[in-house]
């Protein structure tokens, strides 16, 4: 079965990216600590 909703890092990128000034800089990570 696929899933087409965002992931949370997708839509925490494109949340970010509507609200800098510069959205190219962006860039998400995930470090499991």
């Amino acid at each position: 079965m696929t899933d087409t909703r965002p992931t949370d890092q997708e839509f925490l990128e494109y949340t970010v990216k509507a609200l800098v000034d510069n959205p190219a800089d962006v860039k998400v990570e995930r470090k499991i600590d």
